[in-house]
């Protein structure tokens, strides 16, 4: 679930008694995000980029990235820069963020 800062600083300040920060536990918070534990169901992170008035809510047990077999991190040829002695490869790959159950995904508008 995204919010804004302001929203967040909000809901923490409401919850700030329970001490339901997010759980050092949490693959969330092991990768260096921070939040709000929401009944110890749901993890309410902020996104400075979400819209104002706006919470998504993001169920990522059924998201998935699918790799696409012919560019699964290849390596392009070497190329030398104009200006240097050095060389460069680029690695691609090819995917597709894939979610299998839209139904269980959501958003809120207009909050305040």
């Amino acid at each position: 679930m995204n919010s804004r800062l302001a929203k967040l600083s909000h809901k923490v300040t409401v919850c700030q008694p329970q001490q339901r920060f997010l759980d050092s536990k949490s693959a969330l918070a092991q990768v260096g995000f921070s939040g709000i534990n929401f009944n110890g169901h749901c993890e309410i992170i902020v996104d400075n980029h979400c819209p104002s008035g706006t919470i998504f809510f993001i169920n990522s047990d059924f998201w998935n990235f699918i790799l696409n077999r012919k560019k699964n991190f290849e390596w392009t040829p070497p190329k030398t820069p104009v200006d240097s002695d050095a060389y460069i490869r680029q690695m691609l790959t090819m995917g597709n963020m894939i979610c299998t159950q839209c139904r269980v995904q959501g958003q809120m508008t207009g909050l305040s």
